[in-house]
This record gives structure tokens, C-alpha cells and sequence, in this order.
């Protein structure tokens, strides 16, 4: 089997952040409705597991950066999580400081802005 994260490169995705605009609702909907283990809870951001992977919904004030980056939508996708092996993030960091895509604190940008991160 191909290991990507022995090869510096990115192994997974890690977890999928949605803003919501009806905060509450969204959580119901996706632990009553969809069946999904909450994982985590705070009062303004709920995580629910997937397998592997993990769904972030926030309310708009628990990420203003990624509130902000959904322009004049009141919801959508905040940011991706990849996962990457820790040897490898200092060097991948950098090579995307030296391209630009720095956006704020450990966080990046795409081309349209997206967020992402990197979960070691």
C-alpha cells in the first residue's frame, strides 16, 4: 500500500469546518438526523467524528477569519484540515510561506483564498 506521509506528502484529510447560520440546528441535524458521534462541544463550535475524519461546525463568531472568507454567504466551508507527518510540516510550511500562500498564524490560502491547515 502507498504511504503518502512517509513520502512528505499529504496523507488525509483530517476534517471539513463548516460556518452555519443556524448554529444549533446544524448540530441537531447532524447528531439526530445523520446519527453522528459528537465528539467534542463548546458553546459556539461542535465536532462530530467520521470514521477518521472529523466535522467542524462553528458558529460565525467562533472563526471571524473564516466568517469572513464566505464574502456575503451566511454559511459554507471555513477550512480543510490535512493531515501531514509532522517531519515533513516544517519544510511544507515554508515552501508555502516562499509562494504566498501564508494567510494568518498557521493557517493558508488557495488560489481563492480557502483556509487549510495541518494536523500532525
Amino acid at each position: 500500500m502507498y504511504n503518502n506521509a512517509r513520502n512528505g506528502r499529504i496523507s488525509g484529510l483530517n476534517a471539513v469546518i463548516f460556518i452555519a447560520n443556524d448554529f444549533e440546528g446544524q448540530c441537531k441535524f447532524y447528531e439526530e438526523t445523520l446519527g453522528l458521534e459528537l465528539a467534542s462541544r463548546q458553546e459556539d463550535a461542535a465536532f462530530f467524528k467520521i470514521g477518521n475524519q472529523t466535522l467542524g461546525i462553528f458558529a460565525r463568531s467562533h472563526h471571524p477569519e473564516g466568517t469572513k472568507r464566505l464574502g456575503d454567504a451566511t454559511h459554507g466551508i471555513s477550512h480543510l484540515e490535512f493531515l501531514l507527518a509532522e517531519a515533513d510540516l516544517e519544510k511544507t510550511i515554508a515552501k508555502l510561506k516562499a509562494t504566498g500562500a501564508h494567510a494568518y498564524g498557521d493557517n493558508f490560502a488557495d488560489a481563492d483564498g480557502n483556509l487549510f491547515h495541518f494536523k500532525h
